[in-house]
């Protein structure tokens, strides 16, 4: 008994020394969100351009129901909602509404599919899309992960060169989108709930 006790510590030992920092990041960041189904968050979303310097600011909320459906919400400053179903996307503009693919709504709408994995689906899905690499926290705060991911897909990399997410735990608590061009979108997640019921009324218009 004592010999397989042995053995069994030495696997775990060789597994937990060949993981790599990486590995271990992402690991902590999934344990961390074990069991969640539901997501409720408010988030505020700069859109930087960098040709003309201007920095455009919009309010929004969102809903996430997991694995794959989210009510991506603006409220202010010109109320607009995208609900996300797989691959197709229903909007409602001021003065127009409707369906597209996920493909053609913009750099957001891109990887708004993502972003709902990246918000509490399983990261080692997203690595088949993504190369992904550690950064560096911003500040001080203790808990935080800064990944990168760079996606790997040419049709995703038409509209976006990299994410740049900060983890506080198992929670998102910061995306940058950046594109191609210079341009940029930061967001920022705040009031997080977690598990609320939410029915299907979030995601119908």
């Amino acid at each position: 008994m004592v010999r397989v006790a042995s053995l069994v510590f030495a696997v775990a030992l060789a597994a937990t020394a060949g993981a790599s920092p990486l590995d271990e990041a992402l690991g902590r960041i999934e344990a961390a969100r074990a069991g969640v189904r539901t997501l409720r968050a408010d988030f505020t979303q700069d859109k930087v351009m960098s040709l003309f310097a201007e920095r455009m600011r919009s309010t929004g909320r969102l809903s996430v129901l997991l694995p794959d459906r989210l009510r991506w919400e603006l409220l202010r400053p010109d109320p607009s909602v995208f609900i996300l179903s797989g691959r197709t996307m229903r909007y409602r503009l001021p003065g127009a509404r409707g369906d597209l693919d996920v493909r053609s709504a913009g750099s957001l709408g891109v990887v708004l599919g993502d972003l709902v994995g990246f918000l509490g689906g399983p990261l080692a899905q997203l690595r088949a899309r993504y190369r992904m690499e550690l950064g560096t926290p911003e500040g001080t705060a203790a808990g935080q992960t800064v990944v990168i991911a760079t996606p790997l897909g040419a049709d995703v990399r038409r509209s976006v060169s990299r994410l740049r997410m900060r983890f506080e735990g198992g929670r998102l608590g910061a995306v940058t989108i950046e594109e191609p061009g210079g341009d940029r979108s930061e967001i920022r997640f705040s009031n997080v709930r977690v598990n609320e019921p939410l029915g299907s009324s979030p995601f119908t218009l």
